[in-house]
């Protein structure tokens, strides 16, 4: 059954890029190349805020378009990974794809995942999560996933501010994590990523 059900997993993820590759020919080296750009300037116009300004509402606004636009690229540049190389192998050609964007947030996270592959492949026991299925597909995810929390959380500064009771303090982060749970997501996993709260990172 097990089997089976990793068989059909397989064959819809296969599917599913498929399509997203034949969709991506539209795009052209040029259009890429200016939506890279707007990423770069998007995560360090992001990150020009600092101290308490980091919780404003720019700073949420800034927050969101930058994981906006790195979803769009990531939609937009779609491959397949090379088969006959390890795991970990296979994620530091993800890694080379994203790098360039220069998002902390997205490397370290890329970082992560070959760790955990290379620890596996010398039989080290590691906990920490990750998926499988294509590279790809599990990174398309992670960056939907926190494209949704910034969408989520800058609702609620602009509602905070648009009342006049927008104060980062307990109420606000407890509030903030209500959101995100009825969003379907939990803040962070423990290595501060944000993830589904109803998809739990699969282990094999």
């Amino acid at each position: 059954m097990t089997t089976r059900r990793s068989d059909a997993c397989e064959i819809g993820a296969e599917k599913r890029l498929e399509g997203l590759i034949a969709a991506a020919a539209r795009h052209t080296p040029s259009e890429l190349r200016e939506l890279e750009a707007q990423i770069r300037e998007a995560v360090a116009a992001h990150r020009s805020f600092t101290g308490d300004a980091s919780h404003s509402l720019g700073a949420r606004e800034a927050e969101f378009e930058k994981w906006r636009l790195i979803h769009k690229y990531i939609h937009a540049t779609p491959y397949r990974d090379r088969k006959a190389i390890p795991r970990s192998e296979q994620w530091r050609d993800a890694l080379k794809r994203v790098r360039n964007l220069r998002e902390p947030a997205l490397i370290d996270w890329v970082v992560l995942q070959i760790d955990v592959a290379t620890n596996l492949e010398k039989g080290i026991q590691d906990m920490r999560p990750r998926k499988m299925g294509p590279t790809f597909l599990v990174m398309l995810e992670f960056v939907a996933n926190a494209k949704r929390k910034a969408m989520a959380v800058l609702r609620w500064a602009r509602a905070g501010e648009k009342e006049g009771i927008l104060t980062v303090n307990n109420e606000w982060h407890a509030r903030t994590r209500e959101i995100l749970k009825q969003h379907g997501l939990t803040e962070t996993d423990e290595d501060g990523n944000p993830v589904l709260s109803s998809d739990p990172m699969a282990r094999n």
